[in-house]
């Protein structure tokens, strides 16, 4: 029996889920049920994406991308070790990787694989990412592209227990923070489907990547001058700032539980301790 895979491609993390005539299921995938979209580039060898490239490039940033999801539609080139890539082009490599491993994992390829994007993007974006998904090489599996909220739509027609008992339409609003991008979408669900209504909004470089970017720069100015007036150009600082936001960035999540997490800071010529407070966050 076949089987199809979604896969939502997010700014810092991918989800695969699965569905062969079940409920959709999320897919372990390279060793956990979501997938950094980071890719690696070694001077030698084969690409790497996901937590393999998230670990490489803790120490050689210089040969990592992230968030070039979010970058689709941007005509300005992204440097990785010495070249120039088209964020579509990564987005292409990323997508290949992931289909692969997840078609070894299942054993067999799928017979469909649908991909979502932000339901807010325009007509270029929409179509930018419809031609890096066209040079996908994955033998002959069919591939295409959703919008997010759309995607959504389709498995809230198909669960019986998301529909309000004697109503024949129901709409369900959709809000997603997500790294990249905050996005609303108003979708009209009756037993035939479900569709979007109304116009979709969305915030650009409004994300939880733009919240771990506030917060590295406050735990750097709470770290002292010595901290904030570092060379961020020198290689030894960038490959130092990738491990503090990753410090960052996991003492956010520990907030969501504790009232306060202490965040180390290690630089060039500078250690310390912040604490940040859950109230500074929110």
């Amino acid at each position: 029996m076949g089987y199809q895979l979604g896969i939502d491609i997010g700014t810092a993390n991918t989800v695969v889920a699965i569905s062969d005539g079940d409920w959709p299921q999320v897919l372990t995938v390279a060793g956990g049920p979501s997938i950094p979209t980071v890719l690696y580039f070694p001077p030698t060898g084969t690409l790497s994406f996901g937590r393999a490239a998230s670990r490489r490039a803790l120490t050689d940033p210089a040969r990592a991308t992230e968030g070039f999801a979010r970058r689709v539609g941007d005509s300005s080139p992204i440097m990785i070790g010495g070249g120039a890539y088209a964020p579509e082009g990564l987005v292409t490599r990323f997508l290949e990787r992931v289909i692969t491993v997840a078609a070894e994992t299942r054993g067999s390829d799928p017979d469909q694989v649908v991909v979502t994007f932000p339901t807010s993007w325009n007509a270029r974006r929409r179509e930018l990412f419809s031609e890096a998904l066209e040079r996908l090489n994955v033998r002959d599996i069919r591939v295409s592209a959703a919008p997010a909220a759309e995607a959504r739509g389709a498995v809230l027609a198909r669960r019986a227990a998301s529909r309000t008992p004697g109503r024949s339409t129901d709409l369900v609003a959709v809000y997603d923070f997500g790294a990249g991008t905050c996005e609303t979408a108003v979708l009209s669900v009756t037993d035939y489907g479900a569709e979007v209504v109304g116009s979709p909004t969305g915030l650009a470089h409004t994300g939880g990547v733009d919240l771990d970017t506030l917060l590295l720069e406050h735990v750097l100015s709470a770290a002292g001058p010595a901290a904030a007036g570092l060379d961020r150009s020198d290689p030894a600082t960038v490959t130092a700032l990738g491990r503090l936001r990753h410090e960052v960035v996991a003492a956010k999540e520990t907030l969501a539980a504790d009232d306060e997490a202490s965040v180390p800071v290690t630089l060039p010529g500078v250690f310390a301790w912040v604490t940040l407070r859950r109230e500074e966050v929110e």
